[in-house]
């Protein structure tokens, strides 16, 4: 396998994975609270599929500098989505400890009132490591974008090399 990631993502992404794979392992001990805690599984689902088209992206790359096709649009803005998903489930987690401690709704079942509690600090933590890829791979599409823009492009003559066309 040829990841060519630049030095933070990689760890960044494994991290990541484990983090929400943590937070969906512990939700599954909640989900007979109410049906609003599904948005862990899902949420799940959409940041498993952004790492995995990611990593199969940048595993197509030759050299270890990174291109615009494994760092394009729609990778930089699904992780910026995905950042804000994970906010959403942190709220929605916090929300309903709240309300599981002040009485609002039935306790969890068999006193797993700590899972909620550290599904919230998980779901925190990958909140700002998601936020972290995003903002990662925004910089370094940002960095190749301007590499392209300054590029030599062959038969150009010594006054067409400043700005690419």
């Amino acid at each position: 396998m040829n990841i060519s990631l630049p030095y933070p993502l990689l760890p960044l992404l494994c991290a990541s994975i484990l983090a929400s794979s943590f937070a969906l392992a512990v939700t599954a001990f909640l989900i007979v609270v109410s049906p609003a805690l599904w948005i862990v599984p899902a949420v799940f689902i959409v940041t498993f599929a952004i790492h995995a088209i990611f990593i199969l992206l940048s595993n197509t790359e030759q050299g270890s500098t990174g291109s615009l096709h494994v760092f394009s649009k729609p990778i930089v803005v699904g992780n910026f989505f995905a950042a804000v998903l994970w906010a959403g489930v942190t709220a929605v987690l916090v929300l309903y400890t709240v309300w599981l401690f002040t009485g609002h709704i039935p306790s969890a079942p068999s006193g797993r009132e700590w899972a909620i509690i550290t599904a919230g600090a998980v779901s925190l933590v990958e909140t700002a490591l998601m936020t972290a890829i995003a903002v990662q791979t925004h910089k370094v599409r940002q960095r190749l974008r301007y590499r392209e823009k300054w590029r030599w492009r062959p038969g150009a003559t010594s006054s067409q090399w400043s700005i690419a066309q």
